[in-house]
Parts: C-alpha cells; structure tokens; sequence
C-alpha cells in the first residue's frame, strides 16, 4: 500500500509552519515555553547548523506538517544527534522509522561514528523499534521545583578569595567557553564548545548574560551556572541549564553554591518554577536537588547506533 506520507527538506520559507508546528504539538501556544519565530531561526543558525540540508518534513498529502527531524552533526566528536517531533496519528510509527533511515543515511553518508538520539520514556513505539537494533545508553531525569516547595537552606558561604559575577560578554566568553570544556570533558556525550559557539548561544532568547553567574578565583574561573528565564501572561518559568566546575577546584562545595545563587537569581526574577535535567546516575547531583525541593518530572532515554 503507497503511503501518504511524503519527507522532503526543510526550507527556510518553511519556517512560519515549523513554528506553529512544534508549538502545536507540545501545547506551548500564549505560555512562557512558546517557541518564537526569532528563537527557532536563531536555534537552526547556529555554526556548523544548515537546517536545508539537515533537518527534514514529514507532510500529508495536503501539505500539512506532521513531522520535524533535525541533526546535529557535532563534527568535533564525529556524532550526529538526532531530534524528532511527530504528531499523535496513525502513521506515527512509519514517519519515526523513515526518519531513523534518513538520519542513518546521512550518517553513513557523512562517514559518522554514531548516532545518538533521546526519546521520551512514555514512547514506548519508539522505544520498541529502536531497542531491535540501538543501544540503550543513558538514561536522564527532567527535575521540577516550584517556590512553594523549595527547600531554602541557607546559601554557602563564598569563601574570602572568590568571588561571584554576572557574565560580561565583552571579556568573559573566552572563560565560559574555557570552564564549560574542561568541567564536561570527560562527561558522555559532551562536545566541545568553540567561543564563536558560546556567544551565539549567550544571544540566544531567553538567555540574558546576568543568567550566567561565574565563581572566580582572581580571575580564574573556577565554576559557573547558566541559567535561562523565560515569562508570558503571569506565568515565568526558569532552567538550570549547565553548572560546572574546574576539576582544579573540585571538592570545595562550589557546585552547590552556585546552584543555590542560580536558583536565587531566577526566584527573584519571578521564576513559578524551575527545570533542569540530570543524567539518573549522577547521584551526588540527584542528592543535591532532592535536598533543595526538586522533584522528578519526566524520564528520557537515550539510545546509540554504531556500526554503520
């Protein structure tokens, strides 16, 4: 039976639909969460992104989106990461797998190591595919706290020879990109960050330089906290996007102090709540937010594909 379904490449003049598209399906429409035109063009020209060449469509016979997939291909660690938003209709499950045969012919294509892709733990249709011929690898918790059951220990102490600043982007980028590489590098799944690639992202929307709070030892950079606020009708939601700290000066509660200042800033920029994400296996991290009234949300699941 033919099917119904056509995939064919994204082009910008696509856009307006892609929006509204993505907005649809995850219920974000008059929210603080709703995906701007300026947000998702900004996303999709960031260096090394060509979104004509690596994101894709899948459309009904009357041209109507369905479906969205876009790779990242991360060429420093020679990984291509896959995301993908398809419509709850019936043929869910064949514009998934046409999507996974595209990504895996573009890797193939692209002489690609891996695959990676994240997939929510309620999908079990996806889930069941791919655990026929994908590894499962990692699995990540999506934490949630709101002001009213944040626990509020009193913050750290700032030892005498730190200090903690708000980014200036006219001389710290170089440092955000410096910390942010050495306190990842040995995590999964990280790739390293080019200045060029930190500043796009520092203007990204919803980011705002007073969001990313820097602890410095003179002028060393020893750990930081990135944070993003965005707010719509009354309603304000903040993100712990990435904290990390210099291997050089682990061990010395800087984590917790700057999830606490991270944490502080973005209450008192009228955050309802806050989200972050944390790999299910990093207990110290887990601890540290269960302790601060943060509660699981949501579970994803990523799996990897070798051996193309």
């Amino acid at each position: 039976m033919q099917s119904n379904i056509s995939i064919s490449s994204f082009r910008w003049e696509d856009t307006d639909d892609v929006v509204e598209f993505l907005n649809e399906i995850d219920d974000l429409k008059n929210t603080e969460k709703e995906i701007s035109k300026e947000f998702f063009t900004r996303s999709h020209k960031l260096p090394e992104s060509n979104p004509e060449v690596d994101s894709f469509l899948a459309k009904t016979q009357q041209n109507a989106i369905i479906g969205f997939m876009h790779l990242i291909f991360e060429k420093k660690i020679n990984r291509l990461v896959v995301i993908s938003k398809i419509a709850p209709v019936d043929q869910k499950n064949e514009i998934f797998i046409k999507f996974m045969d595209i990504a895996q012919d573009f890797a193939i294509s692209n002489k690609i190591n891996v695959i990676h892709t994240q997939i929510d733990k309620k999908d079990s249709l996806y889930i069941n595919y791919l655990k026929k011929d994908w590894s499962l690898v990692k699995e990540y918790w999506n934490l949630k706290c709101n002001s009213l059951n944040l626990s509020t220990p009193e913050i750290s102490q700032i030892p005498d020879e730190y200090t903690v600043e708000h980014l200036d982007p006219n001389k710290d980028i170089s440092n955000l990109t410096h910390i942010q590489n050495i306190s990842f590098k040995d995590h999964w799944g990280f790739c390293p960050n080019t200045e060029e690639e930190i500043r796009a992202r520092v203007e990204m929307t919803n980011n705002n330089p007073e969001g990313i709070l820097l602890v410095k030892n003179k002028e060393e950079v020893a750990g930081y906290n990135w944070t993003i606020f965005a707010s719509k009708h009354n309603q304000a939601t903040g993100w712990i996007s990435m904290t990390g700290v210099s291997p050089k000066y682990r061990g010395l509660g800087l984590g917790k102090l700057v999830v606490q200042l991270g944490i502080e800033y973005l209450f008192r920029k009228g955050a309802n709540s806050i989200e972050l994400e944390v790999d299910s296996a990093n207990t110290p991290a887990l601890t540290l937010y269960k302790n601060l009234g943060f509660k699981k949300h949501s579970e994803t699941i990523w799996f990897e594909k070798t051996n193309l």
